[in-house]
């Protein structure tokens, strides 16, 4: 092993320990920022389980587009095709997709064609809220399974709003007691359209979509920078101390 001269050895040390405190101040910040989306949807919403600001409900079912297809055998080119497993369901994204050469390679559950725009919520265990929005296809055909519900909401909606009484706790607590089945507990794509939901006027909505993209682009910013911290701190331990 090379020798390293005890300065040196205080400078790395000093360097590895502010490279850490960075981190853990940076990830404070990306918790703090998902407390503020939740405490701006109640400032502007009020307490959506109980709406105490009265607002407008309707049925899910009356707030999306019936319009999902399901894709042709027929079809030729690529397609990316989306499951339960491709969904980070920590932070309610899509992180993964799988490629395949024509949908005949693809798995039998392939069937469902995506938008952008589409909520997608897995029917399957509810209570590991495998649920996400795909706001960039990734091939021209994007195909998601059927073990999704795909929600495709009308523009009395703002995808941003919805989302986040989706992936509430108070929302999860709902589909959990309409599951059926112990050992494969699911719910149906009914189900989850027949919840009643407030539909607040669409201008306030946008409001907090729009706040909630700033939010989205900054928790981004920090994340990245997160990453190529740690990408700095595992080389540094690797190169001084393995």
């Amino acid at each position: 092993m090379k020798y390293i001269s005890l300065v040196k050895q205080e400078k790395i040390v000093s360097l590895i320990e502010k490279i850490e405190y960075f981190i853990l101040k940076k990830k404070e910040q990306l918790k703090y920022l998902k407390k503020l989306n939740k405490s701006l949807f109640t400032k502007i919403f009020g307490d959506i389980r109980i709406n105490n600001k009265n607002w407008e409900t309707k049925k899910i079912d009356e707030c999306i587009l019936n319009n999902i297809e399901n894709i042709n055998l027929k079809i030729k080119g690529e397609i990316a095709y989306i499951d339960i497993s491709s969904i980070n369901n920590k932070k309610n994204k899509i992180f993964s997709c799988k490629i395949y050469n024509n949908i005949n390679e693809a798995p039998s559950r392939a069937k469902k064609i995506l938008n952008e725009g589409d909520i997608l919520i897995s029917t399957v265990r509810p209570n590991l809220k495998n649920i996400a929005i795909l706001n960039n296809k990734i091939l021209p055909l994007t195909i998601g399974s059927t073990g999704f519900c795909v929600l495709r909401f009308k523009d009395i909606i703002n995808n941003k709003y919805i989302f986040e009484i989706i992936k509430s706790d108070n929302f999860t607590e709902m589909l959990v007691k309409k599951q059926i089945g112990a050992n494969y507990p699911a719910i149906s794509d009914r189900d989850i359209k027949l919840i009643e939901i407030p539909v607040p006027p669409i201008e306030l909505q946008n409001k907090f979509a729009e706040r909630v993209e700033k939010i989205e682009k900054l928790s981004f910013e920090i994340e990245k920078s997160i990453k190529e911290a740690e990408n700095l701190y595992n080389s540094l331990i690797n190169k001084y101390f393995d």
